[in-house]
């Protein structure tokens, strides 16, 4: 069993060649958004979905589900009140998550790097032509994709498994 760049994708049987790093794109790292919600969603709603879903991001998309930020539990910690009267009155787009860049699918990884840390942010979507999110990369995939290859930037073999009984 081999883990590929999307280390929430395990594979058994048939491999399908790991690409080099310098060939790898956002689309190819890319692994699945928790959930979407609504910038006017309220802050309440957000917390709930954070604590149900068992998701760390939300996509923040507009009335027309095009992409218009991303909201961490995170971001949410560090910067939403924790009385029940303030998360129930204000909104997603009112703490400041609509800054956040979106990845487009043939960025390449060099450039995926570079967003998350200028941007000290541990997830970027990747979005379509269209606005519509297609889903997250994290550092955590980031650093899978590197250490499933040597530094020469192709694939290692995969670890031998042993036939303990």
């Amino acid at each position: 069993m081999t883990m590929t760049a999307n280390a929430r994708r395990v594979r058994v049987g048939h491999q399908q060649p790991v690409r080099p790093l310098a060939e790898l794109t956002a689309a190819d790292l890319v692994g699945p958004v928790g959930a979407a919600i609504g910038e006017d969603a309220t802050l309440w709603e957000a917390l709930r979905r954070f604590l149900t879903q068992h998701t760390r991001h939300l996509a923040v998309v507009d009335g027309r589900r095009r992409y218009r930020g991303l909201l961490s539990d995170r971001h949410l910690a560090a910067r939403a009140p924790f009385d029940e009267r303030s998360l129930r009155s204000l909104r997603v787009r009112d703490i400041g998550c609509l800054d956040r860049p979106a990845l487009a699918p043939g960025t390449s990884l060099t450039a995926v790097a570079r967003l998350l840390t200028d941007y000290e942010a541990d997830a970027l979507p990747v979005v379509d032509a269209h606005g519509e999110v297609l889903g997250v990369v994290t550092r955590d995939i980031v650093v899978r994709a590197l250490a499933d290859r040597g530094p020469d930037g192709r694939a290692r073999p995969a670890p031998r498994q042993s036939k303990r009984r």
